[in-house]
């Protein structure tokens, strides 16, 4: 009998798999708050109609009148591939073998912990990575960890990514004309879909900047409830109908260099509790147990390796998010020389 043969289904692939989902790594700012909404396929590629998608207000028509027919619309099918992001972890005899359990003084790692412990790093790569993936959607472009691009969504959907420039510093720069053109671009961009607001997640320098602002700072001036000017507030605040907060989220590339998910000076800013604007699309894992089945966040599966000589445990996930309405999302920039 094999080791793991006499756990019997304790790490069966099924259970593995099961066990991986109910960890909350905890990591997540755009994953967390539910912006992009989960949709399971059976497939390794994912194809999107994108029509016009403008809504129709209808016109009043006698009971016993002609109806009003809904007119052809220019379909477009786009395909993407679906990403597949294999994480794996060697667990070997010495993993084990004298090594004192965390947070005690006399008991022995287990195989159990072992599992647990690299089961719950694992879910936390892969979190990382959906958010930066999250974030590229927003901004146009998603991305792996090494900065390969898996989709390009401005030009998979062939249009022009909005952008407005903040000449900060300036003294022809109009802070408030600049959101008022943001949030009707938004609103252009969402063509009469329902939205309730508008967010903008902003990298630290684009804060500073905001921060420095003068007509920031004159319409926080006298303000008595929570104040820009006096008190920390990052995590979010609203003003000329956008609902701003500094993002400044980071992590390890493959190769160990910092990888800043927004870049320097930018922000974006995007509209929130649509129901059909932000999609992840959730494919199959890579284990025979997988193929064909509807597609769930994460994979694992655990295999004895030759001769004895330990075991690999291995995770996968295959989502990619996408912005279903690419018009609807503004990237903040700075203008040359400020």
């Amino acid at each position: 009998m094999s080791f793991l043969e006499q756990y019997g289904d304790r790490y069966s692939c099924t259970e593995l798999t099961e066990a991986i989902n109910n960890i909350d790594s905890g990591f997540g700012i755009i994953t967390k708050s539910g912006l992009f909404t989960g949709k399971s396929i059976k497939t390794t590629t994912v194809s999107i109609e994108y029509s016009e998608g403008r809504l129709t207000v209808l016109a009043d028509r006698d009971r016993d009148g002609e109806t009003v027919y809904q007119r052809k619309r220019n379909r477009k099918p786009i395909t993407f591939n679906m990403p597949f992001f294999p994480y794996s972890k060697p667990i070997k005899a010495s993993d084990v073998q004298d090594i004192r359990k965390f947070g005690t003084t006399d008991e022995l790692e287990s195989i159990d912990s072992v599992i647990e412990e690299y089961q719950t790093d694992a879910r936390y790569n892969h979190d990382v990575t959906l958010e930066f993936m999250e974030i590229g959607a927003l901004l146009g472009k998603v991305m792996d960890g090494e900065g390969n691009v898996i989709a390009d969504l401005y030009k998979k959907f062939d249009v022009a990514q909005p952008t407005a420039t903040f000449n900060w510093g300036k003294s022809t720069f109009d802070l408030p004309a600049t959101c008022r053109s943001i949030l009707r671009m938004i609103k252009k961009g969402m063509r009469g879909d329902v939205y309730t607001g508008v967010e903008a997640k902003c990298s630290p320098t684009f804060w500073d900047n905001l921060m420095a602002d003068e007509n920031f700072q004159k319409a926080y001036q006298f303000y008595l409830q929570s104040n820009p000017m006096r008190d920390d507030v990052r995590d979010g605040f609203s003003y000329m109908g956008i609902v701003w907060s500094e993002y400044s989220v980071s992590a390890s590339k493959p190769n160990g260099d910092e990888l800043e998910f927004i870049p320097d000076g930018e922000a974006v800013f995007y509209p929130v509790g649509s129901k059909n604007t932000f999609r992840y699309f959730k494919a199959p894992g890579d284990f025979i147990e997988a193929a064909n089945t509807m597609g769930i966040d994460m994979y694992s599966k655990i295999w004895e390796n030759p001769n004895g000589r330990g075991m690999t445990l291995e995770t996968q996930s295959s989502r990619l998010p996408i912005n279903m309405r690419p018009l609807a999302v503004v990237k903040g920039v700075k203008g040359a020389n400020s």
